[in-house]
């Protein structure tokens, strides 16, 4: 099927310019012409959405980003999930996001190769992503990521990327040179920046914005993205990233070569139930359940003399169907979860 680009409707946002007063030419950004950003760049903030917004708007401060997304840190003000935008990534300033870039590692090699001293460099070529919450590097824990929080982030990641030009089966990959265009900070830097919560999650995000991307660029025309429904078919691809899309009463089997976890609940962090095994069977209980990323499956082992290493299942009875095997969610993206 013949793609169809720059179909990725831009997130809900709101638009929250600093002014040249605010972020001073020199100081927080650079004068550039007009940008055409390839890729992304993902970054925390070590703050709020709101303290980020005021600490952007300081004369005094020599850094700025394009967006920022809020989290669990501005729940009092209804504003995890929404998204900030302080600079145009279209427009003619090439915020000082990433500063010198004095430790470069990961696929920044790359991607500073090639577009290091192109119109502003790596600050103008990447839109930059700033999300809230804190590194727990500080007096502060670190923060978990929100769904809401991980949902705008991916929408966010596949607006620019589709806008690119990304084919979604080749992202986080740019055709045209065949370098990853999806950033984290520390590539650049010798600051660990989106830190390890965020920088855990990076298949999470990648792969929601892959199937964000796929959804439109296949013909898809919903506002919304709508995220685990209909948006695959069959098995999952691990070279893509491409969850599966399987139907109730559906018998499937693990061959991905590793087992996978059959969990309580539609979370990574809820207890496991069962290691199933590479080439193990389970049968589809339910339609999907999109949460952190990935698509759940309420699913129940097939009945085998395979053991799978559980002890007790008991106290997975709001999700458990009678019969001696277990049942729980399974997640249809091919990692292990």
């Amino acid at each position: 099927m013949a793609l169809t680009f720059g179909k990725v409707p831009h997130p809900p946002f709101s638009d929250r310019p600093t002014s040249n007063s605010e972020s001073v030419e020199g100081a927080s950004w650079d004068r550039v012409s007009p940008r055409k950003p390839v890729g992304t760049c993902i970054h925390r903030m070590e703050g709020t959405l709101w303290g980020t917004d005021q600490f952007f708007r300081e004369p005094s401060v020599h850094a700025l980003t394009d967006f920022g997304i809020g989290g669990s840190p501005d729940t009092w003000d209804n504003k995890d999930g929404a998204i900030f935008r302080w600079n145009d990534p279209y427009g003619i300033r090439a915020p000082w996001a990433n500063g010198v870039p004095d430790d470069i590692e990961g696929h920044g090699v790359a991607f500073y190769s090639h577009y290091g001293t192109i119109n502003g460099g790596i600050n103008a070529n990447l839109v930059s992503i700033e999300v809230s919450g804190f590194s727990g590097l500080g007096d502060q824990p670190a923060t978990p990521v929100t769904e809401k929080q991980l949902f705008a982030l991916g929408w966010l990641i596949a607006h620019f990327h589709d806008a690119a030009g990304v084919p979604w089966d080749v992202f986080p990959r740019h055709p045209t040179y065949d370098i990853v265009t999806c950033i984290e900070h520390w590539e650049f830097s010798s600051k660990a920046c989106p830190f390890s919560i965020l920088r855990g999650m990076r298949d999470q995000y990648q792969n929601l914005a892959r199937e964000i991307m796929r959804y439109y660029q296949t013909g898809g025309t919903s506002p919304t993205p709508p995220i685990g429904t209909g948006l695959g078919n069959g098995t999952g691809s691990p070279s893509t990233g491409q969850p599966a899309n399987f139907q109730v009463n559906d018998r499937i089997k693990v061959s991905i070569g590793n087992p996978i976890n059959l969990r309580t609940a539609p979370s990574t962090t809820s207890s496991s139930l069962a290691l199933v095994p590479n080439n193990g069977e389970l049968c589809v209980l339910s339609t999907p359940t999109a949460a952190q990323g990935y698509r759940w499956y309420q699913s129940k082992v097939v009945a085998t003399n395979q053991v799978y290493g559980i002890t007790t299942y008991e106290t997975a009875a709001p999700w458990r169907r009678s019969g001696d095997s277990p049942a729980g969610f399974a997640s249809a993206a091919p990692d292990v979860v």
